[in-house]
């Protein structure tokens, strides 16, 4: 008898992508595809909100805007080779990949170039509450619910009282931001990352600008109140 052992890949983290990290799982597909002998030509759909299918970069950059709802498939002449739901983000669900059938050989190593790519786009907030089992902030919270109203059943003296509600609220705290956070969907940015970040420069500058003009009007103010009152008296 032969004992095989499974491997289980690591699931994926939630992640938000950009056109980037789509077009770089791409080219490692298509650098393992190069490989095989008599590979036809492979190219890939983009399948956005569920009802939309786009079939090139330049419709997907066109596009604009961001989906939680994104599918990536492999396209070829040949049957053999196509692949449905090869990349699937799928709202609060964590990400699913699927290495083609066509290049089950090198699953292992795909599967771990494409993980690191999610790992550099995780979502850090959601990732650090998921560490924590909700085991432990299930019976966190009852704790904290029983302190609290402990504190006022009992009739404990008002000083009791605020330390119980500060114990349960510290206790209670981390189980719905927990809950809040399961849905910070995972999603992928129709725009190049260089793109978004000289966006959001742009917005972090033009609310700095309102905020100098803000305060520079204040100060204005100010001093001609001041002005007029010295004036007046």
């Amino acid at each position: 008898m032969t004992k095989t052992i499974i491997r289980k890949a690591p699931e994926l983290p939630n992640a938000r992508l950009y056109l980037d990290d789509l077009f770089e799982i791409e080219g490692i597909l298509l650098e393992e595809y190069a490989k095989l002998k008599d590979t036809p030509p492979i190219s890939f759909e983009y399948e956005i909100g569920g009802n939309l299918v786009l079939t090139t970069h330049e419709e997907l950059i066109e596009h604009e805007g961001y989906t939680s709802t994104f599918q990536l498939n492999v396209a070829s002449p040949e049957w053999r080779f196509k692949e449905q739901r090869v990349l699937v983000l799928y709202n609060i669900l964590h990400p699913q990949f699927d290495v083609p059938s066509a290049l089950r050989e090198q699953r292992f190593a795909i599967r771990e170039k494409v993980r690191q790519i999610f790992e550099s786009r995780a979502d850090k907030i959601r990732g650090a509450f998921e560490q924590i089992p909700v085991r432990i902030l299930g019976p966190l919270m009852l704790v904290g619910l029983l302190l609290e109203a402990s504190a006022w059943v009992f009739k404990l003296s008002p000083m009791i009282r605020g330390f119980a509600c500060l114990l349960g609220f510290a206790f209670g705290t981390p189980f719905f931001v927990r809950s809040i956070v399961e849905f910070r969907f995972s999603r992928i940015y129709l725009r190049h990352a260089r793109q978004d970040e000289k966006a959001r420069m742009k917005a972090r500058s033009e609310r700095l600008e309102k905020l100098w003009f803000l305060l520079a009007g204040a100060a204005i103010a100010t001093i001609l109140k001041a002005l007029l009152d010295r004036f007046t008296h």
